[in-house]
Order: structure tokens, then sequence, then C-alpha cells
């Protein structure tokens, strides 16, 4: 009996720390901020995962013309402030700690990358190949249509993409 104790006790704390893997990301999805950002994808393909549209958002390069831009090191942690608009959230401010929430404005963590910034968990968006080069000729045709992301944004700073918007097509969620 003790045998199949340890052995159930094993397997209770693996799987704890497989559930723990995507749990911020299933918090942000539940309980998170509703956010959209204007993006502009590219299709790439990885060997080992497959399609996905590789995403940069312009508050990424608006967070570069901020004044504490000029002060990080590549690869430093930075809380970008978002601030609700229409169509799509706008970049306020910059911080190297995660500001106070206010009203109708959330902070996610980005990644100093030399030259741009990165909003972690949110550069891409896995999408079955068909549905991944569809997004690319919207975003690349001759008749290129505004795409939007929309996503969930915990209270953590972690972001969670919902879907892909591309002119009238839905991509995702």
């Amino acid at each position: 009996m003790r045998r199949y104790g340890r052995l159930i006790l094993v397997l209770g704390v693996q799987a704890a720390l497989l559930a723990a893997v995507p749990a911020r990301q299933i918090a942000a999805r539940a309980w998170g901020t509703p956010v959209t950002l204007v993006t502009m994808p590219v299709d790439p393909y990885d060997l080992l995962s497959g399609y996905f549209v590789l995403l940069a958002y312009e508050v990424e390069r608006a967070a570069a013309e901020l004044p504490l831009a000029r002060e990080l090191e590549w690869g430093a942690l930075a809380w970008l402030e978002l601030q609700e608009a229409d169509p799509a959230w706008t970049a306020v401010a910059l911080h190297r700690t995660k500001p106070r929430a206010a009203a109708g404005r959330v902070a996610v963590r980005v990644r100093w990358n030399g030259g741009r910034f990165e909003i972690e968990g949110a550069a891409r968006l896995y999408l079955p190949e068909e549905k991944s080069r569809r997004a690319e000729r919207l975003q690349t045709g001759e008749r290129t249509a505004r795409a939007l992301v929309d996503c969930r944004v915990g209270s953590d700073g972690t972001v969670a993409l919902v879907r892909l918007r591309i002119g009238d097509e839905t991509f995702g969620g």
C-alpha cells in the first residue's frame, strides 16, 4: 500500500507541475482585461512548432521612443503601460517596475532587444497552415487590411492572445 501511495504522490506532483506551466496564461484569458493592439503580422514557419503568425505591435515601436528606453541594457525587462483607445490601446509610459493599476490602463511586461521591445508571450499566434497563409495574404496583398490583435492582460502583466482580426476576417479564438 505504501508503494502505491508514493506512486500517487509522485504522479500528483508531476500533474501539478504540468498544470502550473500554463496557469498564468489561463488566468489572464479568464479574468484579464480585454486589450486590442494594432499589429503587422508576418508568416514564418518553424520546423518544430509548425505555422504561426509572428506579431509585432505598434505599441512596441512607440515604447522605443520613450525616455527610459535609452537607459535599458539588452535583454532588460520593463513594464509598458497601455491606455485604452479606439480602435486599439496606445503606449503611454515605460517603467522599470510594475506601475499601480489605474482605470483604463494596463501594464504588460516587455523585453528590450536592442532597438525594439517585445511584449512577452505575445509574439506568436499559432494557426493551421491554410489560415496562417490566408492571414499573410491579407496583410501583404494588393489591398492590405489593418490587423488588430485581441488579447487579455492579467493583473500580473501576462498577455494571453485571443484572436487576430484582419479586415473582416478573424483568426483564432
